[in-house]
């Protein structure tokens, strides 16, 4: 046998990798899924080519951010995943260099195999979700992860913890957070009606997709 032949692909792959996942521990730090996308996650789990690999529904943070701009693992002073009001958003600002920043809904899916992770492609980028793209993985697999441009950063503190925003401008802000989950919101319906749509499909052809 050639040394370098390619080892045959484990055509059960997907279903150990799957059966694992949703068998274990939420590791994130939140340990759960967010309530918001709750009905979501679990209608995309029901489909046999799809299991989550890890979710968030939105939120707003104040987090520290270091010289080096680092983004990562950043310490938190507020992770909020509801929309905060004026009062409440002027009272989380608080530390030495933070940041405000606003991420929306992110959903990292492995998919079973070219064809389905393309049908789920098509579905988030029509569902709003336009900064979608896929990832092939080594195993021959795909991960898809669905995004949009909802984006939001700005520094809110300096380095004497000193807050840089006035408060009619602080509330310019507030409004916006407030525009973009609910843009947010109308994305991530769109994305569950879509879900469900693939389901009624799958159960009229006898399987689960």
């Amino acid at each position: 046998m050639d040394s370098k032949q390619t080892p045959k692909k484990d055509e059960n792959l997907f279903v150990k990798l799957k059966k694992s996942k949703l068998s274990a521990a939420d590791l994130s730090r939140k340990g759960a899924i967010d309530e918001p996308i709750r009905d979501l996650i679990e209608k995309l789990n029901s489909l046999e080519s799809y299991f989550s690999l890890s979710s968030c529904s939105g939120r707003v943070m104040i987090a520290s951010k270091e010289r080096n701009n680092e983004k990562q693992n950043l310490p938190w002073h507020s992770n909020l995943h509801h929309c905060p009001s004026f009062e409440e958003l002027k009272q989380q600002i608080k530390g030495r260099n933070t940041i405000l920043k606003y991420e929306p809904f992110v959903l990292h899916v492995q998919c079973k195999d070219l064809n389905s992770s393309k049908e789920l492609l098509s579905r988030a980028l029509q569902s709003g979700f336009r900064n979608s793209g896929l990832v092939p993985a080594k195993n021959g697999l795909f991960v898809l992860a669905v995004r949009s441009t909802l984006t939001l950063e700005l520094p809110v503190t300096d380095e004497e913890e000193n807050t840089l925003l006035s408060d009619s401008y602080l509330q310019t802000i507030q409004l916006m957070i407030q525009s973009k989950f609910e843009q947010n919101q109308i994305y991530v319906s769109r994305f569950e009606d879509s879900i469900e749509i693939l389901a009624e499909i799958a159960s009229k052809k006898g399987d689960h997709l």
